[in-house]
C-alpha cells in the first residue's frame, strides 16, 4: 500500500485507468489513492475527527461545507 501511495520505491507495473501510476504526478496520484497507516509516527496524535477532516481537505474536490484554508497570518 505504501508503494501505491508513492511513499516507497516499487518494482513491477501498476495501472489506474490504463495509466501507469508511476507516470502520475504526486498530486494526480493523491486524487485517486489515499493511504492512512495503522500507526502514526511518534509525537503525532490525531483524533478520528481530525483524521477525517485532514483526508477531506487533501482530497479534491473540496466539499462545499469545508471553508478554504487561509494562509497563516492573514486573519
Amino acid at each position: 500500500m505504501r508503494a501505491l501511495a508513492g511513499l516507497v520505491p516499487s518494482t513491477g507495473r501498476i495501472t489506474l485507468d490504463d495509466v501507469a501510476i508511476d507516470r502520475l504526478s504526486l498530486r494526480d496520484r493523491a486524487r485517486h489513492i489515499a493511504y492512512m497507516p495503522q500507526t502514526l509516527p511518534q509525537g503525532v496524535a490525531l483524533s478520528v475527527l481530525e483524521t477525517v477532516v485532514a483526508a477531506l481537505l487533501a482530497s479534491p474536490p473540496r466539499p462545499p461545507w469545508i471553508p478554504k484554508p487561509t494562509p497563516r497570518g492573514s486573519r
